[in-house]
């Protein structure tokens, strides 16, 4: 798949049962930063598809607020938005695995309200 950018952030996307190694191989990247830039555990396959990012992820969104899905996590969030999942944790003051409901604002900037908030 041929590499796009979301929130300036090159990332392509990978299809379910595809070698990491490979991958990281293909975009002449090593394979630990591959794996730091996608916060992913050292696993060979990808078990399910998903946006892998060559280059770090933001310290912001390039919008204010990123409003969950049902089921989404801090770290889908972190895929969608191309922002880091520690600055997503601190804008937001929650742990990487807390539940989220959906309708609920996440904040993807610092300098927003940072509470997190349902939307009716």
């Amino acid at each position: 798949a041929s590499p796009f950018f979301i929130n300036n952030t090159k990332v392509f996307y990978a299809p379910k049962g595809a070698s990491l190694l490979a991958l990281a191989s293909k975009h002449r990247m090593e394979y630990n930063k591959l794996l730091k830039l996608n916060d992913l555990k050292d696993e060979n396959v990808l078990s399910d598809g998903q946006l892998i990012y060559l280059q770090k992820k933001s310290d912001k969104g390039d919008k204010d607020f990123h409003i969950t899905a049902y089921g989404e996590t801090l770290k889908d969030i972190s895929n969608k938005e191309a922002v880091t999942l520690k600055k997503l944790e601190e804008y937001n003051h929650i742990a990487v695995d807390a539940k989220l409901a959906e309708g609920q604002k996440v904040a993807l900037r610092s300098n927003t309200d940072n509470t997190l908030q349902t939307i009716e």
